[in-house]
């Protein structure tokens, strides 16, 4: 498995039917539909932008500069809610994923 793979894995999630549901927000907002059009552009958007700002923060790692190291976590936290916006838009809106047996009883504890 890839980098990529792995990041993509992360962002879109699979629902039991087999849709490729993209949801940013987790329960408080909506769910976006993701085609296979649509899965290449956020596999390129999100592994870039992932990978680049992870070789970031390692670089300041390395550079033993904890200061730096927040505030590039803060970015990095601020630009995914960012990429995050921009590329759900234009998106369909689709229902949200129905939860298994498991995860219902879970949620209602």
């Amino acid at each position: 498995m890839r980098i990529l793979d792995v990041i993509e894995a992360m962002v879109l999630y699979e629902a039991p039917d087999g849709r490729r549901i993209f949801r940013p927000w987790h329960r408080g907002g909506p769910s976006y539909l993701v085609d296979e059009g649509t899965r290449s552009r956020f596999r390129r958007t999100f592994g870039m932008a992932y990978l680049s700002l992870f070789v970031g923060v390692l670089a300041l790692a390395l550079l033993d500069r904890m200061f730096y190291i927040w505030i590039w976590a803060l970015v990095w936290i601020l630009l995914t809610f960012a990429l995050s916006a921009i590329v759900s838009r234009g998106l369909p809106v689709t229902d949200p994923p129905l939860l298994d047996r498991a995860a219902r009883i879970a949620a209602a504890r």
